[in-house]
């Protein structure tokens, strides 16, 4: 996924992670460790979304931080990254409410750059 775009880097942040082998999840009712999969997502999205994207790529002995340029539109559906129903609460939507599994508009415009 790239990641020198804002939607790229919200993909890989949303992107399922499959937990075995050392990573096992441990129960918390049992204690067992089981094979899982986790991902990030929202239930309902805010009128006003601020998104802090974290610019460091992790190596084997360190951290580096990543001074590639980030590339976005000024629009964006967010769709992809809520869990519906309760992502198209009439409360939380920037616009009005749309069919279900329909789309969650964006506007992107403002980007805050620490150097």
């Amino acid at each position: 996924v790239e990641a020198g775009r804002v939607r790229g880097a919200l993909e890989t942040l949303c992107a399922t992670e499959r937990m075995c082998g050392k990573e096992q999840y441990e129960c918390e009712r049992c204690g067992c460790k089981v094979d899982a999969e986790r991902c990030l997502s929202w239930n309902k999205l805010p009128r006003v979304l601020a998104i802090h994207l974290l610019r460091f790529r992790s190596t084997p002995s360190r951290e580096v931080k990543v001074n590639d340029e980030v590339a976005f539109k000024t629009e964006m559906d967010m769709a992809d990254f809520v869990r519906p129903p309760a992502a198209w609460a009439p409360d939380s939507l920037p616009i009005g409410p749309p069919e279900a599994g329909g789309p969650l508009p964006y506007e992107l415009y403002a980007v805050l750059v620490h150097s």
